[in-house]
């Protein structure tokens, strides 16, 4: 602008209450995505648990054939990595071609609410959809370490367990 009375401003500076509701979100994605990993990891815990109770003979046979603790140990681990990259495939599966959809057909704001805000900050009345990094590599492998995470207490009660103890059980 060659007019020195017009002034030109980065949109962070124009609008600093959108960058405040931004970051609020941020905040709110976090603290939502951290309470939905605790429970993931509170699921595979009770599911593997529930697994080695079940198979308290099998690996009482497994420790009384010669079977080294560490390998029954390693037995669980492998089996818990297994479910988590299962599950971590069926929602990437399922996940990214509804998001892919979505992406090309965004969802229309139109209640009143959303024509307000519209209105206050200037957006378009569109809810977009996009793929992020993120979804892709990092919350698959903070899954698989949470899963391995959940199996390490059945795994070390599996592993500890004795074979006389575990031929007992009814």
């Amino acid at each position: 602008f060659p007019d020195p009375s017009h002034e030109v401003l980065p949109w962070p500076e124009l609008m600093p209450d959108l960058v405040q509701f931004m970051l609020l979100d941020d905040v709110g994605n976090w603290i939502g995505n951290s309470i939905l990993i605790v429970v993931v990891g509170f699921g595979l815990l009770n599911t593997i648990l529930m697994s080695v109770f079940e198979r308290v003979r099998e690996f009482g046979v497994l420790r009384a054939l010669g079977l080294r603790p560490r390998a029954v140990f390693a037995l669980v681990l492998i089996e818990s990595l297994q479910l988590t990259v299962l599950g971590i495939a069926l929602g990437l599966a399922l996940g990214i071609p509804l998001v892919l959809w979505l992406s090309g057909h965004p969802i229309h704001l139109t209640s009143d609410g959303a024509a307000a805000a519209v209105e206050l900050f200037d957006l378009e009345p569109l809810i977009l959809f996009a793929l992020a990094r993120d979804q892709l590599v990092t919350l698959p492998l903070l899954l698989i370490g949470i899963g391995l995470l959940a199996a390490l207490p059945p795994a070390f009660r599996a592993s500890r367990g004795r074979p006389v103890d575990a031929l007992r059980e009814t």
